[in-house]
């Protein structure tokens, strides 16, 4: 037989059956009712209303006098008054005189004449730091100031990819490496481009300046995806640094890309959604939807069953990755929705933020299409990225603010933590690393800034417990 839980076992080393056999025997007093517990009153000490029956008496009356003389030794140190709680249950700032303390348990503190890290209470475990300072930040020059390119991908080897004018940058945390990939060396391009399904004009797009609008890693890191602003994606190979193809798509802006194993999903500026084989090099299917808005963000559900995207129009619509049908549209913003992302741990909830007209961050129950939280930030939302461990999510926001925001997540509610101000410029772009620990954000000012917002809890726990007795980790 299964249990949902573990069962608890309850420990009691110092319980004394004879005190509490006592207490629960005590006659009643000469005033007509059960005489006072334990009193607490500095000129009580020697007065006891009711007496003990039974063999434990000479055992309550030694015990009652330590119990004394230790809450007496508690008062003083702590400046409480007789009989008064040691620690309130419901503490206040009033009360306790705490308007200088630096830290809170129920809320956010940030004071400008204070240096070191945020402390805050997440709900789900105590009281934890989140750094004030990112813990690297990288140039990048060249960067989009694009609202509709998705220019940064963390992949699942740890590399990051970003676009920089019209070549891609990739750059390893762990190796430090850095690899440039130039768009414009694509020998296969003419030869692939015969494979297009969508109609466009990419003569006329050949005339404007090329430029990386959109980069994305493939689930196993094997294949990187380049979107341009030509209406083609390339298909790179990082290890050998070449061009495995190059497929148009449309002749219009691909400003988000999206994975689903040996498949790419495209989205173009003239509303087509186009998905690309990477094992036969060109593009399969093209999706219409009915009003041709330019599609500006693309996340794939984790069960893989859903394919969302925003639009231009303020719409969010549900695909059916397999026939390319819609499941579901919803009037969601009155901008464009570029900020789109599946929760990891309900399937059915979907987290979207409008643009700089609404400036709405909501969480959607797509399976009934309904709002469950909806919050005016104020700000336009770029991004947002979750931390399934935290039951967390970070957005980034443009002007006037151009910070990044922590918020926890609970059933119908979203509580703000705290507000990240790095960033000159509006952070656009958000990659999550592969363990989930780390937060990479890519702004206008060129810079790329690197946040270890959501530490590993079971990596923190191995290196607090590490037995110095541990043959593993001693022997070298």
């Amino acid at each position: 037989m299964a249990f949902g839980a573990d069962r608890f076992i309850p420990f009691r080393p110092r319980l004394d059956l004879d005190f509490a056999h006592g207490f629960c025997t005590r006659s009643l007093g000469g005033h007509g009712r059960a005489s006072d517990t334990v009193s607490d009153q500095s000129d009580h000490d020697g007065e006891e209303e009711g007496s003990v029956a039974g063999p434990a008496a000479s055992s309550l009356r030694g015990q009652t006098e330590d119990w004394k003389q230790y809450r007496r030794q508690l008062d003083q140190a702590f400046g409480h008054s007789p009989g008064a709680p040691v620690l309130p249950l419901s503490p206040t700032w009033r009360d306790h005189n705490w308007q200088g303390a630096d830290f809170s348990f129920s809320k956010v503190t940030r004071r400008s004449d204070q240096s070191g890290p945020c402390l805050y209470n997440s709900g789900v475990t105590s009281c934890r730091q989140v750094p004030r300072d990112p813990d690297r930040v990288l140039a990048l020059p060249g960067i989009q100031d694009n609202f509709y390119c998705k220019g940064l991908d963390w992949g699942s080897h740890n590399s990051i990819a970003a676009a920089l004018g019209s070549s891609t940058c990739v750059w390893s945390p762990h190796t430090r490496l850095t690899a440039r990939l130039d768009a414009r060396d694509d020998h296969h391009g003419r030869q692939d481009s015969s494979h297009v399904t969508g109609t466009g004009s990419a003569a006329a797009d050949d005339r404007s300046p090329r430029y990386v609008a959109s980069v994305k890693w493939s689930e196993a890191g094997g294949s990187l995806a380049v979107g341009l602003s030509q209406g083609m994606i390339q298909l790179w190979d990082p290890g050998s640094q070449k061009i495995k193809a190059t497929v148009s798509v449309g002749g219009t802006h691909v400003g988000c890309l999206c994975w689903s194993g040996h498949v790419v999903y495209c989205g173009a500026r003239r509303g087509y959604i186009t998905t690309v084989d990477e094992r036969v090099k060109r593009a399969m299917a093209v999706w219409r939807p009915r009003d041709r808005f330019e599609v500006s963000s693309l996340e794939l559900s984790p069960c893989e069953r859903n394919l969302a995207s925003g639009s231009n129009d303020g719409y969010i619509r549900t695909w059916c990755p397999r026939t390319g049908s819609v499941l579901l549209e919803v009037d969601a913003h009155m901008s464009a929705i570029k900020a789109l992302s599946w929760c990891p741990w309900r399937r059915d909830l979907l987290a979207s933020g409008g643009g700089a007209r609404d400036r709405r961050l909501v969480l959607w129950h797509m399976g009934r299409g309904q709002a469950e939280v909806e919050i005016n930030t104020e700000t336009q939302i770029c991004d947002i990225v979750w931390s399934e461990q935290y039951r967390e999510l970070v957005s980034s926001h443009g002007y006037p603010n151009n910070d990044l925001r922590l918020w926890s997540v609970r059933p119908g509610a979203l509580q703000l933590m705290t507000s990240l101000r790095h960033h000159k410029g509006r952070p656009l772009h958000l990659a999550m690393s592969p363990d989930r620990s780390r937060v990479a954000a890519a702004a206008t000012d060129e810079t790329l800034s690197l946040w270890t917002l959501f530490p590993n809890r079971r990596t923190q726990e191995l290196r607090k417990w590490r037995s110095p007795l541990d043959l593993v980790t001693s022997i070298r």
